[in-house]
């Protein structure tokens, strides 16, 4: 099991406004699905957080490095995942 935490996010929360963040929180999903392995599931938890669930433990670290070298950039601020695995 993972789990993803967007950083920086509470300055686009603040900048756009909750409706427009959730737009971005939904794609950030996308982003994280197209991310993992297959028969991985990727969900939204709760706010800015997403669950991973791998079947392959052994391709755990590996999507933790990838996860955690995705940086994406709006309006000249970056944001990135922090991920952490068990």
């Amino acid at each position: 099991m993972g789990y993803v935490k967007v950083n920086n996010f509470e300055k686009i929360n603040s900048f756009y406004g909750f409706a427009k963040a959730n737009i971005l929180l939904n794609f950030f999903l996308k982003l994280l699905k197209g991310i993992v392995f297959k028969n991985s599931l990727v969900a939204r938890v709760y706010e800015i957080s997403f669950g991973i669930l791998v079947k392959n433990y052994k391709k755990r670290y590996k999507l933790h490095l990838m996860i955690e070298l995705t940086t994406f950039y709006l309006l000249s601020s970056s944001i990135f995942f922090t991920a952490s695995f068990r």
